[in-house]
């Protein structure tokens, strides 16, 4: 039978996370130290009451909404097992207001502050992001690397490569984590024979958030339906990374622009990277730009919103080299790419693949006649081959995750899931 889901007051009662959740008001000056005071001896009381249970305790150590997504997934394959206890840190500072309450809100487990944390001694620490060297310690505990999205981006230079650059090395040049999920073979390959250093250190298991968003694309009518698409408009699925050479940032204006007219035998779901939506003195407020092209007819999806449903209903991508056009990849989406410079993307790597085999924009007064074009003549047996290539393991993702965190837990699987191996 398999185990129940813990219901969030079943963590506060059993393992005293809850006197670390730092949800409501954001406090400041000696507030804030008091706060963090009397949560680590609050913690701490937990902590030693947990020494005579067998708990494990693991620690997602969470920066932002967009990383509460990727461990997300990972942690609902946990999620199941009374065994195990999951706490949340949020970040220490928040990209926009109430943040910290939307990352507990989506992962819904209880928080501690990071002076908290420091106390504690964890069973495992996921993260999804290469921040927080203070928690990743592998000396100390377990520290697995989630992935950030597909990771192909290398910012001009493959030691900045989002995913697998140098951010991922201490000051003495070790690898801060015990292992990095990855859910692409073709990728492991790359990034070995590119860095020795990584070999034998990244787990291919495959994407659990893949097989969900297979499993919810036969519920493709109904959620087009329930977005406000109209069953004879083409949506348009126009998404973008951040920095000078991203979509919104090079081509924006002149894009939008180019777009309005079509709306209609079209319709646009505009989605831009959290890091656009920070206020920047000096800079624009992307924010509000784009919800100001709602006006025009446009849809706009936010950063706390599910990206999955708007992947689902699309019909075709308008991108940049941003992690999320993986997605759409593997639903077997036609795309149609911005102009990016090479050097801003892995070669060879699944990104890299499929701006190959799709159109590029480069003068946005046609595109009306390049969406037109990659509609009719896309070149779809090639776009299975990568999908395929993306994602190897379909179905096997949360076993393959288990295969590899139960043992570094030192805990056995779960009777009930041993049961149910393919």
């Amino acid at each position: 039978m398999t185990p129940p889901v813990h219901e969030r007051k079943d963590l506060s009662v059993h393992s005293g996370l809850a006197t670390g959740d730092i949800r409501g008001v954001r406090a400041s000056g000696l507030a804030a130290v008091a706060r963090d005071l009397l949560t680590s001896i609050g913690y701490a009381v937990g902590v030693l009451r947990s020494l005579f249970t067998h708990h494990k305790r693991i620690l997602l150590a969470c920066e932002n909404l967009l990383e509460a997504d990727y461990l997300k997934t990972v942690w609902n394959v946990l999620a199941r097992d009374t065994r195990l206890r999951g706490c949340v840190m949020p970040g220490r500072r928040e990209e926009h207001p109430g943040e910290r309450d939307q990352i507990l809100s989506r992962l819904q487990l209880p928080g501690i502050s990071l002076f908290a944390s420091l106390f504690v001694r964890w069973d495992m620490v996921l993260v999804a992001a290469h921040g927080l060297r203070i928690l990743t310690r592998p000396d100390r505990w377990p520290v697995v690397h989630v992935p950030h999205g597909p990771g192909d981006k290398t910012w001009g230079d493959p030691q900045l490569m989002h995913t697998y650059g140098r951010l991922c090395f201490d000051e003495k040049d070790r690898l801060r984590y015990t292992v990095m999920l990855e859910g692409s073979e073709q990728r492991r390959r790359l990034v070995e024979a590119r860095d020795r250093r990584f070999a034998g250190k990244i787990a291919v298991v495959g994407n659990p958030l893949y097989d969900e968003l297979l499993e919810k694309s036969g519920e493709r009518e109904r959620i087009r339906k329930e977005l406000g698409i109209q069953p004879s408009q083409t949506l348009v699925f126009v998404m973008g990374t951040f920095r000078e050479d991203s979509l919104f940032e090079a081509h924006g204006d002149v894009l939008l622009e180019a777009a309005r007219p079509l709306i209609g035998e079209y319709q646009f779901v505009l989605s831009a990277h959290p890091q656009l939506y920070r206020r920047v003195p000096g800079k624009r407020d992307w924010k509000a730009f784009l919800h100001e092209q709602k006006n025009y007819g446009f849809f706009v999806r936010d950063p706390e919103q599910d990206f999955i449903p708007w992947m689902i209903a699309s019909d075709i991508l308008l991108t940049d080299h941003t992690g999320l056009c993986i997605y759409g990849a593997l639903l077997g989406k036609p795309a149609v790419f911005v102009t990016v410079p090479d050097s801003a993307i892995l070669r060879d790597s699944p990104t890299w693949r499929y701006r190959e085999i799709s159109l590029e924009l480069d003068d946005p007064s046609r595109l009306e006649s390049v969406l037109s074009s990659a509609l009719k003549h896309y070149p779809h047996g090639q776009l299975r081959s990568l999908a395929d290539e993306i994602h190897p393991y379909r179905g096997e993702s949360a076993r393959r995750v288990r295969d590899v965190l139960y043992p570094l837990l030192h805990v056995d699987l779960p009777r009930a899931v041993e049961e149910h191996q393919p």
